[in-house]
């Protein structure tokens, strides 16, 4: 009888991502994995009945990661653009780090595949959300009259992620937009 593997689904998500990350996605297999591995390939299967699940599966686990430690190293009583230029570097760190796999997957992979992605999506705006509520509640920041809280959080979040693995937009020109919204309320020493 064959002793168990502990961990077996980090070590499957963990050597999966070196795979895909040196091979590529279309020249990655389940064989290959199987074989970095020592196990059999059906065991690989019960786990992810196909390739797109444990690729998928890889992406949430990073991508999670990613929200969780910038929820996690968020100080609500540092000054707001601080805060953003954190997030900001946490985003591109880890988009750096995962962006040509996310490329060729989301090419691949249907709508309905990144529902996990969503989560974390909305998580993330969550903890934007948050953040400015906080900042606000603690009378350090004022928003522009009629910016609802709710829809520049969204805004917020979205353009994060977008201008963190974009090379379209100057960080500090996102900050210069983002101070037209968010007015800083002196603090006292």
């Amino acid at each position: 009888m064959s002793k168990p593997i502990e961990n077996i689904n980090e070590i499957l998500l963990d050597k999966g991502k070196s795979l895909i990350t040196n091979a590529g996605y279309d020249k990655f297999s389940m064989r290959k994995l199987a074989n970095v591995c020592d196990i059999g390939l059906g065991t690989i299967y019960n786990y992810y009945p196909a390739k797109k699940d444990l690729v998928i599966a890889i992406m949430v686990k990073d991508w999670s990661q990613c929200i969780l430690g910038i929820e996690k190293e968020l100080d609500i009583n540092e000054n707001i653009f601080d805060c953003i230029t954190n997030v900001y570097t946490a985003l591109k760190s880890f988009f750096g780090a995962s962006l040509s796999i996310w490329l060729q997957v989301n090419m691949i992979l249907r709508i309905q595949d990144m529902h996990h992605y969503s989560d974390m999506r909305l998580k993330f705006i969550s903890i934007i959300n948050n953040l400015l509520s906080a900042q606000i509640e603690n009378s350090r920041i004022i928003l522009a009259k009629n910016i609802e809280l709710d829809e520049f959080s969204k805004w917020l979040a979205e353009n994060l992620i977008t201008i963190s693995h974009s090379s379209q937009v100057n960080f500090t020109t996102f900050k210069n937009i983002v101070s037209c919204v968010i007015n800083t309320v002196e603090q006292p020493k």
